[in-house]
């Protein structure tokens, strides 16, 4: 200090003030000693011994017997740890804690050993930020009940910081099971925090559509195809709602498009409090939204849908002058036979009928919970050795219906109508994404599908039809039997689905069929 004094006044007017020099030699002559103190606390705190030199001080051992070996080596690798470990006994007494617990805390372990735990000695906070009660503690909890404990915890670190901790606590037993004690290790989770938010970010990043803050097309596409997969494994039926806001265009004109954004965000958060436990909503894409609705059956999901376009109808919307807005629905559920892109297709075309029909309302598609019935009929072989198979259905409504049915399969399907021939019909269909066993590794194959309809009527019942539809791929390549016969019976699985159609028992199942 004298030293820096002195090359103060050395250079005072030339490099420096002369009356802030002298300020400060004033200053410093009669605070002096104070200042020092308070600077020599700032660094003496850094470096208390009893602290500090503890990591390295070296202690002499005086081992007598095995016994007192083995504790030595415990004891020198407890020391070891980053993570602080401390010890109790029955009687909550603190027997032990590691130097870790000293460099995470700041608290020797003299001034704690011997003393009655208890969980303000580390200002523990639970996981919503609370000071943890010792009757809620989780030290006491061990002690009394013999649990095993793992939790997201908080403590007083040096200089009163606060820091996230992974708290384990564990009872210590005799070989009689009797509890001794218990024993809590905290690791430091700062870094697994930080690295947990940015992952959390990074996901809503990812998965959720910004402005709405619901899921986006891409984390709807995905979860789809996972409930897909789920249905065709156990038998797990959902339900799709798409919706789009009537005459989206004109609300921009009219209001602008900041008006228009408001009414998407009124829709996309009147859909998530009309969301259930396991549902997803998602913005597919501008003004137009979808609702996966989980162990939900068509009827259920369409009363959904039509409690929605309700509130919907009613509610103001601010940015428009407090004039409501309209939107169209489209319902349909998970059948036999269907992949990902049938069911988004079956409910857009629903979609499009309740536009077509007048807006703001609600139109299925769909056999809803129409029964999965095992594939029947007869597996045979062409003249130049290619896959037929035949198979009898029948369904309980007339020839025309069966007909407009069938459009909705091949619409849905992409398939090519290629001739029509009276009550016959010939089409292409390719399995690419269409049926739901096909491995991203397969080829897609082109099957022709030949249905031929047949109206009956049993004197004045209702008329059902019977149809007997052949299906063969039109290639013959050099493939599994078994994996063409699967993919090929899953198109039929669908169109039986989509017909409301059950297999009819034939006498050629049990025989090959040639032409």
């Amino acid at each position: 200090i004298e030293q820096a004094t002195a090359e103060l006044f050395g250079n005072a007017g030339t490099q420096f003030d002369p009356e802030l020099v002298e300020a400060f030699a004033l200053f410093y002559g009669k605070a002096g000693s104070t200042v020092r103190a308070k600077v020599a606390k700032r660094w003496l705190h850094e470096l208390d011994p009893a602290v500090a030199d503890g990591f390295w001080a070296w202690t002499p051992l005086h081992v007598n017997g095995e016994n007192q070996i083995d504790d030595v080596f415990r004891r020198a690798v407890l020391d070891s740890m980053s993570d602080g470990v401390l010890f109790v006994d029955r009687e909550r007494r603190i027997r032990y804690w590691n130097h870790g617990m000293e460099s995470m805390t700041g608290v020797a372990a003299e001034s704690v050993c011997q003393r009655f735990w208890e969980p303000g000695i580390l200002g523990l906070r639970n996981e919503q930020g609370n000071p943890i009660e010792p009757d809620n503690c989780p030290v006491t909890t061990a002690l009394q009940c013999g649990m095993r404990m793992y939790r997201r915890l908080t403590l007083r670190g040096r200089h009163g910081h606060e820091t996230p901790v992974n708290a384990q606590v564990l009872p210590i037993r005799r070989e009689d099971n009797t509890v001794l004690g218990a024993a809590m290790i905290v690791h430091d989770a700062s870094s697994e925090i930080s690295m947990e938010q940015n992952l959390e970010t990074l996901k809503d990043r990812v998965t959720k559509d910004p402005m709405t803050q619901v899921a986006n097309r891409a984390e709807f596409d995905r979860t789809l195809e996972h409930l897909v997969q789920h249905y065709r494994q156990r038998n797990a039926i959902f339900s799709l709602i798409i919706c789009d806001i009537d005459k989206f265009k004109r609300i921009n004109d009219t209001f602008g498009h900041q008006a228009g954004d408001e009414a998407i965000k009124s829709l996309a958060s009147l859909l998530r409090n009309h969301s259930r436990p396991g549902d997803l909503v998602a913005r597919y894409g501008g003004e137009e939204f979808v609702l996966l609705c989980v162990d939900c059956d068509i009827g259920t999901a369409t009363r959904r849908a039509e409690q929605i376009r309700q509130i919907l109808a009613r509610t103001p919307q601010s940015m428009l002058d407090g004039r409501c807005i309209t939107a169209s629905f489209g319902v349909t559920q998970v059948q036999p036979g269907d992949t990902a892109e049938t069911v988004l297709r079956r409910a857009d075309r629903a979609l499009l009928m309740a536009k077509d029909r007048g807006r703001n309302m609600v139109v299925q598609q769909g056999s809803g919970g129409f029964e999965h019935v095992a594939a029947g009929g007869a597996t045979g072989e062409g003249p130049d050795g290619e896959l037929v198979i035949r198979q009898v259905m029948s369904t309980t409504v007339p020839v025309s219906l069966a007909i407009e049915k069938l459009r909705g399969f091949v619409s849905d399907h992409q398939a090519k109508i290629v001739r029509i021939e009276r009550n016959r019909v010939l089409l292409e269909i390719s399995d690419a994404g269409s049926t739901p066993n096909r491995r991203a590794s397969d080829r897609p194959v082109t099957f022709a599908v030949t249905i031929d309809f047949t109206e009956e009527r049993h004197g004045t019942g209702a008329a059902r039809t019977r149809l007997q539809a052949e299906i063969t791929p039109k290639k013959t390549r050099d493939r599994r039997r078994a994996d063409l016969t699967r993919r090929a019976e899953d198109v039929l699985t669908s169109l039986r689905s989509y017909l409301m159609a059950v297999v009819e028992k034939t006498h050629s199942e049990d025989r090959a069929v040639k032409r």
